[in-house]
């Protein structure tokens, strides 16, 4: 029978894995009893909570049980296997209820509602269980010094023998809950405790930094005390004596340095009131200033600024703001001294400020009324340009660039500033191609509509003036052909006009071709150019007729012709880049040279291994066969029917 209970118990204990405390202690004690051991000892209990082995399966014992009577998964039941080969299907109860209660707390029809009333004490039981157990909470509450009585660990005790906590499941559960509802406001008031602990360390860590400001505040009134503010003294005077009597003050404390700058604030307004920006040699006020620049740190924990660099900044900017209005920008020494001076003493946020807000604008009108004709943003970008933040620096860049682009495609005007524009392009390839997109149309539109005069005694040089003003922005070659090109082109084309006039004056035009030709050898060399002209004066001379020289072209064409990259070219017209010089090519040169002719033969080339066969000769003699191999002549004379030999390139003549 004992053994049955035991058996029992465990099942018990499996089916209800969420119960407080386990009930198989007894069975412990009886073991040790049938060991040899001491029943009436004190065993310490050991709530271990049993562990289902057949939890995820799919069968649960029943199945074991089976497998060891001869039953195979998958067979049907039976000797012979006549019997149905899967279980039946049951619905599973709820952990703990009994057989006359819902499945599942589900009726067959999914959408009628489970009937609270009819679920079982056992249960309402299991459900309100409290997840600790007895022994727990008693443990708890004497870790967190609570003191428990007696008679409930008596209880504790004689529940883990086989006397009952009390006479029914309700009285076990109220008095787990009674326990665990007091554990659980234990665990408040303490957590409680903890809260009042850390306000308590707060409020002694907020007194001991308002004792400390008491103190400091203390000490200030006990230094100002003895500051002489006599209307004898000047506000400098008296400023200094207030840095000197509050050298020893600890001036840390937000507070403490409110106070101070109350002090001395009708000192710094009026010294700012009297101080002129304009005069860049007076340093007074700035020298006190930088002197209370170690006794009044920035106090870093403060939003925005601290009280004693809101009171410099604010009057700062308020003389400042006014005279830099009125400043002209073509004299950058005032601003930037202003900027360079007071950085030691101002913020950096109140430098960016005024810079942004007021030089900024005034340096970018600048750039944007300039003309280029005379002296503007070119004598000062780059005076300022080391003073400039990264941002700022590139809008003056871009905006002056920008500006100089514009006045390029508006004039054909020499401008000022155009090597302070060519710097600031940042490399020769894009200014070199601003100057051929905006300039050298104009040019070249220039140079087509151009009349060459040669009916007066003077000539209208004006356009050699132009001209030259751009000569030293251009590439060479590019200034060369514009000369060459466009403008001797149009001096041929009036030239032209010029002598086929009835009442042409040849001495006239003679003395005026002089002229054109001392002032245009000044921009490039227009020998050949005037070499056409003389020609076609000649042929008119001895044929009476006059045919032009210029070539009519319009502006595409022109800018085509000079912008175009030409390669160098030898006597044959390959590009140098791509010649390879053979040692037959030297020899062909040679033969050229002397009068000789070096031609393939076609026919003869087999007989001596398949080696390409040339003849060499006057023209009138058979001259000599010969064939070159690794840079070598090799020579078969008339004497020598067989064998060639070689020779160097001078005896060849000799040879012929």
């Amino acid at each position: 029978m004992d053994e049955l209970d035991r058996f029992r118990t465990s099942v018990f204990d499996f089916l209800k894995e969420d119960r407080p405390f386990e009930l198989g202690e007894e069975v412990r004690a009886d073991e040790a009893q049938d060991a040899g051991g001491d029943a009436d000892a004190e065993i310490e209990p050991q709530y271990i909570r049993p562990k289902n082995q057949f939890k995820g399966q799919k069968y649960g014992v029943g199945l074991s049980i089976m497998k060891k009577m001869g039953y195979i998964e998958g067979q049907g039941l039976g000797p012979n296997g006549q019997g149905i080969k899967e279980p039946i299907e049951i619905q599973v109860r709820k952990p703990g209820t009994g057989i006359g209660a819902s499945l599942l707390g589900i009726s067959k029809d999914k959408n009628e509602e489970y009937d609270d009333e009819e679920e079982s004490s056992d249960e309402e039981y299991y459900k309100d269980v409290p997840k600790k157990s007895f022994y727990q909470i008693i443990k708890e509450l004497e870790e967190n010094d609570v003191e428990v009585p007696q008679s409930l660990k008596d209880l504790s005790d004689s529940h883990s023998s086989k006397q009952p906590i009390g006479s029914s499941k309700e009285a076990n559960m109220d008095l787990l809950n009674q326990l665990n509802n007091i554990n659980t406001q234990v665990l408040d008031i303490k957590a409680n405790l903890k809260v009042l602990e850390f306000k308590e360390s707060q409020e002694q860590a907020q007194l001991s930094e308002l004792s400390q400001e008491l103190d400091s505040i203390k000490a200030l009134e006990d230094a100002l005390k003895v500051v002489d503010i006599s209307r004898d003294k000047s506000p400098l005077d008296t400023l200094s004596n207030y840095r000197t009597v509050l050298h020893d003050v600890s001036i840390d404390n937000p507070e403490v340095q409110r106070l101070v700058v109350l002090a001395i604030q009708p000192l710094v307004i009026k010294l700012f009131q009297d101080w002129d920006p304009w005069d860049l040699t007076d340093f007074k006020l700035l020298d006190e200033l930088i002197q209370w620049k170690p006794l009044i740190s920035p106090i870093t924990s403060m939003e925005g600024l601290d009280y004693y660099h809101s009171l410099i900044s604010s009057n700062w900017l308020q003389i400042v703001r006014p005279a830099f209005e009125k400043w002209d920008t073509n004299v950058p020494t005032f601003a930037i001294s202003i900027i360079v001076d007071w950085e030691e003493v101002l913020p950096r946020e109140v430098i960016t400020n005024i810079m942004e807000y007021t030089i900024l604008p005034k340096l970018l009108q600048s750039i944007e009324s300039w003309t280029g004709l005379e002296d503007g943003p070119n004598i000062w970008i780059f005076e300022w340009i080391p003073y400039l933040t990264s941002t700022f620096k590139d809008r003056i860049i871009n905006a002056f660039t920008a500006r100089y682009d514009s006045l390029l495609q508006e004039s054909t005007d020499g401008l000022v500033g155009m090597a302070c524009y060519k710097e600031l392009c940042g490399s020769d390839t894009t200014f070199e191609n601003t100057m051929e997109l905006r300039v050298l149309p104009k040019l070249v539109t220039l140079g087509m509509n151009w009349n060459f005069q040669f009916n007066r005694a003077e000539i209208n040089s004006s356009i050699i003036g132009k001209l030259k003003q751009w000569k030293h922005w251009f590439q060479e070659g590019v200034y060369v052909k514009l000369i060459q090109l466009c403008i001797c082109n149009s001096w041929l084309r009036s030239l032209f006009h010029s002598l086929n006039q009835k009442d042409a004056n040849y001495s006239t035009i003679s003395h005026c071709i002089k002229l054109w030709y001392e002032s245009l050898s000044e921009l490039a060399n227009v020998q050949q150019q005037f070499i056409k002209g003389f020609d076609m004066i000649n042929k008119f001379i001895e044929t009476g007729q006059l045919n032009p020289v210029h070539n009519p072209r319009d502006k595409s064409q022109y800018l085509r012709e000079i912008c175009s990259k030409e390669e160098d070219k030898n006597s044959r017209g390959i590009p140098i880049h791509r010649l390879q010089v053979s040692f037959k090519d030297c020899v062909d040169d040679y033969c050229s040279e002397h009068g000789l002719i070096m031609t393939p033969l076609t026919g003869q080339a087999s007989n001596i291994s398949e080696k390409n066969m040339f003849k060499i000769t006057t023209g009138k003699a058979k001259g000599l066969t010969c064939y070159i191999e690794h840079d070598v002549l090799f020579v078969k004379t008339p004497s020598q029917d067989r064998e060639y030999t070689p020779i160097s390139l001078n005896r060849v003549v000799d040879l012929i």
